[in-house]
């Protein structure tokens, strides 16, 4: 492979890198703050490795034309994990966290009623996308890709549909646990009053 075509070759994967990867994995890191997970720091590392034999001396064009393949399956894996970890933690940190945090609340009051089927509705599009993806992946990446993609879509609408509702539902929220304190007020006043009455009528009977 003359330098011209390897030249060409690295321009269209380091585009893809620059447009498409470098965001992903901004994202995931921002999300995870711990810097980038292991997995893919292994795939970058192994990406560049194969850039970098390119350029060995007495190289042929073949085995530039074979780490030039590689080098491109290491950056479709870099975007694949990206998607996986940013559901994971859509999942784990938005959905789950979310619902443990509501789930004594009546989440149909919310937005006269239609914050609750739209995110019913965006939570089982992200879990239908991602198992679709996860049983293709082996088959085809390709498509895998767009499931996995698909999902994190809905799992972003979903984080926007908590954020928007979030207002109302802290007030919905502290109105439940508001009258739920007073309930129990009640019940201690009526059990501390049955005692007294109780006290009063055992008195004068003996």
């Amino acid at each position: 492979m003359p330098y011209t075509e390897l030249n060409s070759s690295l321009i269209e994967l380091y585009s893809q890198y620059n447009l498409t990867v470098k965001p992903l994995l901004a994202l995931v890191k921002s999300k995870y703050q711990n810097g980038l997970l292991p997995p893919l720091l292994n795939e970058l590392r192994a990406f560049n490795d194969h850039i970098a034999q390119c350029y060995l001396p007495d190289i042929s064009s073949n085995k530039i034309e074979v780490e030039i393949k590689s080098a491109e399956n290491h950056l479709e894996r870099i975007q694949l994990d990206s998607f996986k970890f940013l559901n994971v933690y859509f999942l784990e940190k938005i959905v789950l966290r979310f619902e443990k945090r509501t789930r004594f609340i009546d989440l149909t009051l919310v937005s006269n009623g239609e914050f609750y089927p739209k995110y019913k509705r965006q939570k089982k599009d992200a879990k239908i996308c991602a198992r679709r993806a996860k049983e293709i992946e082996r088959i085809d990446k390709e498509a895998a890709m767009n499931f996995f993609q698909d999902a994190f879509n809905h799992y972003s609408n979903l984080e926007e549909l908590i954020l928007s509702g979030k207002p109302e539902i802290k007030r919905i929220t502290l109105k439940f646990w508001i009258g739920k304190f007073f309930n129990v007020i009640l019940i201690i006043f009526a059990f501390v009053l049955s005692a007294i009455i109780s006290t009063f009528i055992l008195c004068n009977i003996y």
